[in-house]
């Protein structure tokens, strides 16, 4: 008995079914793939050494490239039709689209990908599987207007990013963000001299020293319609990414720091017998106790 599962007939590469055209179906763990929030390229950061740091917040931050981890179940031997497809039509990018996660009115989720990387082709319970690295350059925000998140019906979970609590977002607050609000920067290393005869020579004159912070908040998301969920994760990145430093405060205990988005991590992405979604995901910040109200 298989244990991996196919999507089905829900892949569509340049308008073209892939299952019809090509003898390929999307396998089940791409989506997480698909949806997952993008890195940003960092701003200029002054690494003071007589500690702290120094952020440049002026602009918004630009997504970086996306490397997209895509799993296919072949149902064909000769392939040489699919490939040919992704090399063809004068252009390495090629649009690639995702009918089970429906935005509504009839459109789906769709990226501009491109195959960076040979395939790795392997056997599973009697199934050829592609594993195939594709890059996405465009940013998932391009063209986009934003649009407020529906009303969740969630209770307060006690963790806001800038004005709004992460219920909003139709989240739940997941145990470890507390900690890593509270914890400590990294500490700086003093300058060492190797001395001749053995061993170092420290600079301790300054004491210890503070250096970079990072804040891992850690949510769970669930929607009830894919289209619910695109419009949520579309307005959450669209407010992450805004210019300056966000604001996080944890109410239950009155605590507030600043800081600049860097990346998220997808952790787990499942599609819901009845069309809706959920995902958990931790969202990483780079601590900068620079308020943008000052």
């Amino acid at each position: 008995m298989s244990t991996t599962v196919t999507y089905g007939d829900t892949l569509y590469i340049d308008g073209v079914s892939a299952r019809t055209a090509y003898g390929v179906s999307l396998a089940e763990g791409s989506l997480a793939q698909v949806v997952a929030l993008p890195a940003v390229r960092m701003p200029a950061v002054n690494d003071w050494r007589d500690g702290g740091i120094e952020v440049d917040t002026a602009e918004a931050l630009p997504e970086d490239v996306r490397r997209v981890q895509v799993r296919l179940i072949a149902h064909r031997s000769d392939l040489s039709d699919f490939f040919g497809a992704l090399a063809d039509g004068g252009t390495s990018v090629h649009t690639w689209q995702f009918r089970q996660l429906s935005t509504g009115s009839g459109t789906y989720v769709e990226r501009p990908l491109r195959l960076v990387a040979m395939p790795q082709v392997s056997r599973h319970d009697a199934l050829t599987i592609l594993s195939l690295t594709l890059e996405d350059d465009t940013p998932l925000l391009q063209g986009y207007t934003y649009a407020a998140p529906t009303a969740s019906g969630l209770p307060v979970q006690g963790l806001s990013i800038d004005s709004h609590d992460v219920s909003w977002y139709h989240c739940q607050l997941l145990a470890g963000t507390r900690d890593a609000m509270y914890k400590a920067p990294d500490a700086k290393q003093n300058l060492t001299a190797a001395l001749p005869s053995g061993g170092a020579q420290y600079d301790a004159a300054g004491g210890l020293l503070y250096g970079r912070k990072t804040a891992r908040v850690q949510l769970l998301m669930r929607h009830g319609t894919t289209a619910a969920f695109w419009r949520c994760w579309q307005a959450l990145l669209y407010n992450i990414t805004r210019s300056g430093p966000r604001t996080l405060t944890y109410a239950p205990e009155s605590l507030t720091v600043h800081g600049i988005y860097t990346g998220a991590a997808m952790s787990v992405f499942h599609l819901t017998p009845f069309g809706g979604c959920m995902c958990r995901f931790s969202l990483d910040f780079l601590i900068t106790d620079q308020d943008p109200a000052q």
